[in-house]
């Protein structure tokens, strides 16, 4: 059994072809997620999706927020519209992330150590920004 080797050119499209299908999948998915979140919101308070008393503690951040993923996957279970629009905001803020990750293994795979250093320095920054959010509060 022959192997064929696949030229540069070709393999760096389908790279790039997978990582926008990538992309767009995870926006897609996140902004379903969105619209499931509000239409079970609506479906049990019609008019109002939400409970405005709601609103000041999740905008700062209080006790009344999903702020966290296990709170957040907690209210995706239990079916809490704020939860499920926040789980697909969630998963648009990954999709990124992700895409960065799979560009670190096909980098690797390749064997280009130049850009797994640099993608992996990218994956850091994120990590780190993250990081340093998370603990700003």
């Amino acid at each position: 059994m022959s192997t064929v080797a696949v030229p540069a050119t070709e393999r760096s499209s389908r790279v790039q072809t997978a990582l926008g299908l990538l992309l767009r999948a995870g926006v897609v998915a996140s902004a379903v997620i969105v619209v499931a979140g509000l239409v079970i919101g609506e479906a049990r308070t019609p008019g109002e999706a939400f409970d405005r008393r709601e609103l000041p503690a999740l905008r700062d951040g209080a006790a009344g927020g999903s702020h966290d993923v296990s709170s957040v996957l907690a209210d995706v279970v239990h079916l809490r519209p704020g939860g499920i629009v926040t789980a697909g905001l969630l998963v648009l803020v990954l999709t990124p992330i992700a895409r960065v990750v799979v560009s670190l293994m096909l980098f690797a795979l390749e064997g280009d150590r130049t850009f797994v250093v640099i993608t992996f320095a990218v994956l850091g920054m994120l990590v780190a920004s993250f990081a340093l959010g998370h603990a700003g509060g």
